[in-house]
């Protein structure tokens, strides 16, 4: 009989090696590292790709639920909401060296694919946050909402596609925080 708690201990195991070895980790490694073998992390995840799915798709949940929370929050300002909504941590943030994730486009393509397009989705309440802020004056009256988007999204990929937080000595949320700023800076009126 198996302990349906087993998934967190695979994923938390998936990560140790991860952080270890980066996308060259494999099940095995996983599997033993944790005194269980392959096949039974296979009736929980098909592949080493499912548990890469799982993790993103719990962090997209997050921050979903994260964004509707904070876009309701009456007693914030758009400001307050904005810098809020765009730096937004999941919990994953702190557990996964994200500084291998540029080895992802190489080693697991399908995986690095699947992140990229998860940058493309949970734009809908900051875009119209921004376009709040053009309205109510938070941001500059010739800001260009869509543009802004456009600019966190072009930055947040390229801290996957490039090995800019190992260059920069950056953790992921610092570097989010940085460039939530940086943008912002630029658009907010005076």
């Amino acid at each position: 009989m198996y302990r349906e708690d087993m998934r967190p201990v695979i994923v938390e195991s998936f990560i140790r090696e991860f952080n270890k070895n980066g996308p060259k980790l494999n099940l095995d490694d996983v599997a033993s590292s944790i005194h269980m073998s392959k096949k039974t992390i296979y009736r929980f995840f098909r592949s080493k790709q499912s548990i890469y799915e799982y993790i993103l798709n719990d962090a997209s949940k997050q921050i979903l639920g994260a964004q509707q929370s904070i876009f309701a929050q009456e007693g914030l300002s758009t400001k307050e909401k904005l810098l809020r909504i765009t730096t937004i941590k999941t919990s994953w943030e702190d557990r996964i060296d994200l500084r291998h994730m540029v080895e992802l486009k190489e080693l697991e393509p399908e995986v690095y694919n699947h992140v990229l397009e998860a940058y493309d989705s949970h734009w809908d309440l900051i875009l119209k946050l921004l376009e709040t802020g053009v309205e109510d004056g938070t941001l500059k009256k010739d800001s260009n909402p869509a543009f802004l988007v456009t600019l966190f999204q072009t930055g947040m990929v390229s801290l996957y596609a490039t090995d800019i937080l190992s260059r920069g000595k950056l953790n992921y949320s610092d570097a989010i925080v940085m460039l939530a700023n940086t943008i912002l800076e630029g658009a907010l009126a005076e």
